[in-house]
């Protein structure tokens, strides 16, 4: 056996202009168990638990591996793991009036704690869980490769939630908020979404050396996601993961100390779901989920190098998008063209 143990303690403290400040405590312990059965197989057991002051209770995250060496050379292996998000400060304790842009006077109330809720609302943690299972082979000089399945849980993800209406059950105060001086006509904040986020996918990945100082690799990766929901669930899917990942590319290095390197990148299409609000003419000032897509790309990026003064030295040049594709990685993310840096470094 070969035990660890450790325990932390964090001070998380906000000062800002238009909440309350906050200070939160946090505690967190961790134990490890390293058990090898032989020279062949090893098990791994851990455990991580925090304190989450929010929430006002300790959070578990289980996680393990299995590692199976059938030669020196190989290895299987299966993992599991858990992990969690807390609610940040701004989603947890969030409690701003928000005036309406076609209605003076009148606005609405962005609460996390959920006025028309009672007050007790709390949000939940979002939660992970994930399971993979993976092949390595080094049995050869001039090949290595690694194959990899998994699949992956994620739920309770944090996000804005619609506006809802002043109604006689929320009414507060006969409609008026006193610190702000607002007619109060609808609520928004934070939840937790209901949609069920379950994902398939793999890697594939070779490295080739065909000659000393040349190396050359290729991995795809695919992702296949599918979203559950309950019965009454209207939340939109966000499909912001390519489905298919591609990359490729070839490393030289040189004893006379010039170095090289040329990789392509490919990643195809994806479906974003954003909370924006509506145009200002609108009288409606709800908000509302709309999709964006990111057209698939390429990207080609090249690097040139040279080491002197013993390797301690070294200036390079790097190309950034070098067939030009002007593309984003988000929908309304600043558009990447072609671009070239320099760099001079020097090792002590």
């Amino acid at each position: 056996h070969d035990v660890h143990v450790g325990a932390a303690y964090r001070l998380k403290d906000v000062s800002w202009s238009y909440l309350a400040p906050r200070r939160e405590s946090w505690v967190g312990f961790f134990g490890q168990d390293t058990l090898k059965i032989g020279s062949r197989v090893q098990l791994v057991a851990s455990l991580r638990a925090d304190y989450v002051p929010y929430l006002q209770q300790l959070v578990p995250s289980p996680r393990g591996s299995l590692i199976v060496k059938p030669d020196a050379r190989s290895a299987v292996r299966l993992s599991g793991s858990t992990a969690f998000r807390a609610p940040s400060f701004v989603e947890a304790y969030v409690d701003l009036p928000v005036q309406a842009p076609s209605a003076p006077g009148a606005g609405a109330l962005t609460e996390s704690r959920r006025t028309d809720q009672g007050g007790t609302f709390k949000l939940k943690r979002e939660r992970v869980v994930s399971v993979d299972l993976g092949y390595q082979n080094q049995q050869s000089d001039a090949v290595t490769f690694e194959v990899t399945g998994y699949y992956l849980q994620v739920k309770d993800l944090i996000a804005l939630a619609n506006t809802s209406p002043e109604t006689l059950s929320t009414n507060r105060l006969a409609g008026l908020d006193p610190e702000s001086g607002l007619m109060v006509a609808a609520f928004s904040g934070w939840e937790n979404q209901c949609l069920v986020y379950n994902t398939f996918g793999g890697e594939a990945g070779a490295k080739v050396f065909p000659a000393e100082g040349l190396d050359l690799f290729v991995n795809y990766s695919l992702n296949l996601q599918r979203a559950t929901r309950p019965a009454g669930c209207a939340d939109v899917e966000n499909r912001q993961t390519s489905q298919h990942k591609v990359n490729a590319g070839v490393q030289m290095r040189t004893r006379p100390g010039f170095d090289g390197e040329l990789t392509v990148h490919y990643a195809s299409s994806q479906l974003w779901a954003e909370r924006v609000s509506p145009p200002a003419t609108e009288a409606d000032t709800s908000l509302r989920t709309v999709t964006a897509s990111v057209d698939g790309y390429v990207l080609l990026n090249a690097r040139l190098g040279y080491r002197f003064l013993n390797n301690q030295a070294e200036a390079s040049v790097t190309g950034f998008n070098l067939l030009g594709q002007r593309q984003s990685q988000h929908p309304y993310g600043q558009v990447i063209g072609r671009r070239f840096m320099g760099f001079l470094s020097y090792r002590f």
